[in-house]
């Protein structure tokens, strides 16, 4: 049996109907839930240290676009009856409350 479930989610409509169809599959288990968001890596262009200014922006973006689909994620758990067990590791955990 089941009791923990992992979903990687992006910010496309395939990663929101992966966490639907994973906070769905770990209620109906019983199964605790860790979320990881997952966005693109530093393009290779921005290894060079004429573009670490631009490298700088596109880092505070990406902080952006993650901390803004983290926030969607635990929304989405909270209304599927989840709680947030831990903040500090890479990975959300969450379990039935």
């Amino acid at each position: 049996m089941l009791d923990q479930i992992l979903a990687a989610v992006d910010n496309s409509a395939e990663g929101t109907r992966a966490l639907r169809m994973a906070v769905g599959l770990a209620r109906e288990i019983g199964a605790d839930l860790k979320v990881i968001i997952v966005l693109k890596p530093l393009p290779a262009c921005f290894s060079f240290a004429v573009s670490a200014i631009f490298a700088g922006i596109w880092r505070k973006a990406q902080l952006q676009k993650s901390t803004a689909l983290q926030a969607k994620a635990r929304l989405q758990m909270r209304k599927a009856g989840y709680m947030q067990m831990s903040s500090w590791s890479p990975a959300m955990k969450y379990k039935l409350s």
